[in-house]
C-alpha cells in the first residue's frame, strides 16, 4: 500500500492514477478540505483566488485535466499575461 500525506494538488494527482491501475493507497490529510493551497472565497461580488492561480500546461497536463471534465471550467488570460513575474525581495523576478 502507498501512503499520500496531503490532499493538495500533488498528492491528489497521484491518488488519481493510481487509482486508475488499482494500486491501494492511504490518502492523509490534516484539514478537512482538500486542495492544499488552492481555495475560492466568495466575499460580496468578488471571487477571491488564493494559492497558485495559474498553470503552465503541456500536452500531458492538459490531456489530464481534459480527462477529469475540467475543460469547461479553463480561464484562457489575454496575450498580454504572458509576461509574469514574482516581486520578492523587492524585485520583480
Amino acid at each position: 500500500m502507498v501512503a499520500i500525506i496531503g490532499a493538495g494538488i500533488s498528492g491528489l494527482s497521484l491518488a488519481y492514477y493510481l487509482e486508475k491501475r488499482n494500486i491501494p493507497y492511504k490518502l492523509i490529510e490534516a484539514s478537512n478540505e482538500v486542495g492544499g493551497l488552492i481555495d475560492s472565497t466568495q466575499i460580496d461580488n468578488y471571487l477571491l483566488e488564493t494559492g497558485p492561480n495559474s498553470i503552465l500546461c503541456d500536452a500531458f497536463l492538459l490531456d489530464f485535466l481534459k480527462t477529469l471534465g475540467l475543460e469547461k471550467d479553463f480561464i484562457y488570460p489575454n496575450s498580454g499575461s504572458n509576461n509574469r513575474y514574482i516581486y520578492k525581495n523587492g524585485k520583480y523576478r
